[in-house]
């Protein structure tokens, strides 16, 4: 899990579109990208210096010392994985915030080590045991946190600790470590991985700009009114420019767009360019002159635009787009989340 969070953290830095389309949003869930629940927990909030996924992976490897080997993999895994889900299912629940982050699975993994400690403490070598009151006191001061500091879920959190532990009660049996695990507990350790990997490939189609996957995606955001305008403007700009696009797929993607424009009152130029590039496609060379001439006029005369003005009269070649430009630093009443990250677990 720490090694497919690392993996995870530099493809997210080399296409920012996989945290887009990965993070647990509610009101997508809602539309139905059930996967989110899922893939939230592998992605972590983008920084210089990523303190927010080196604390998962220090708490990922840390916690699994203490649960591992007593429970073993198979076991361990179902705990993790149901803590993950419940993590986020918690936080979809009673939040409307935008989360993402494995601390769901860390804290599941707390609860794990706090179920041992209470009701299999026999069965634990001394030297993997905890000191139990700085331990539970520990455990006390995170959900704490979780529920007093602004950019942490804290209802994930709990969600995660209560998923670990009942689910480590479960799974124990009788509580005879050694003792290989029963049918169910295999079926249900294929079930997780099957969900996993269905969730992966949910996520993986739209970061490789498959068609089909883009236009049932931008259909689905716009199934939903509680979305950005970011979101919207990037989602239309990949619809038109970074896939094949199919006749409905264009369609989608200026809907989406002209939805963006509206938002903004037709005065962010990035998104009346990416508007004008959708229509330029699509064959209407007028209406794209006459956003591009709106985006040209708000930013008096950036290079940028002049020259896609340039490139939808015929001056430029069809698909030679100049180098994009700087971004757009006007005021924005609009912009709904200019952290861009939401909450993080």
């Amino acid at each position: 899990m720490a090694l497919v969070c690392i993996v995870v953290y530099a493809l997210q830095w080399r296409d920012p579109f996989l945290s887009e389309v990965g993070v647990m949003v509610p009101s997508l869930v809602d539309s139905g990208q059930i996967y989110r629940l899922v893939s939230a927990n592998f992605l972590h909030g983008i920084s210089i210096v990523p303190l927010h996924l080196i604390f998962n992976v220090i708490g990922l490897i840390g916690l699994a010392l203490l649960v591992e080997r007593p429970l073993g993999p198979l076991r361990t895994a179902i705990v993790m994985g149901m803590s993950g889900l419940f993590a986020m299912f918690s936080s979809y629940a009673f939040t409307g915030a935008t989360v993402l982050g494995a601390s769901g699975i860390v804290m599941g993994l707390a609860g794990s080590a706090l179920c041992l400690e209470l009701h299999r403490a026999d069965r634990l070598p001394v030297w993997w045991r905890v000191p139990r009151r700085p331990f539970i006191a520990l455990l006390l001061l995170e959900a704490t946190m979780g529920f007093v500091l602004r950019f942490v879920a804290g209802e994930a959190h709990l969600g995660g600790l209560v998923a670990g532990y009942v689910t480590t009660r479960i799974v124990l049996g009788g509580g005879a470590f050694v003792q290989q695990p029963s049918p169910w507990l295999r079926r249900t350790a294929i079930a997780m991985v099957v969900v996993v990997v269905g969730a992966l490939l949910n996520v993986g189609f739209l970061v490789l700009r498959e068609s089909n996957a883009l236009e049932r995606y931008g259909k689905q955001l716009l199934a939903t009114d509680d979305i950005s305008v970011d979101h919207d403007n990037g989602t239309a700009w990949r619809m038109a420019t970074e896939s094949n696009s199919s006749i409905a797929q264009l369609e989608t993607a200026q809907r989406l767009a002209e939805r963006a424009a509206d938002r903004t009152a037709y005065s962010n130029p990035e998104i009346l360019d990416t508007l004008a590039e959708v229509l330029f496609i699509r064959g209407d060379r007028d209406g794209a002159l006459r956003m591009i001439d709106e985006a040209i006029r708000i930013t008096r005369g950036e290079s940028y635009y002049v020259e896609q003005r340039r490139r939808y009269l015929g001056e430029r070649a069809f698909d030679d787009r100049p180098a994009p430009p700087l971004p757009w630093r006007g005021d924005d009443p609009f912009d709904e989340d200019p952290e861009g990250e939401g909450l993080v677990i």
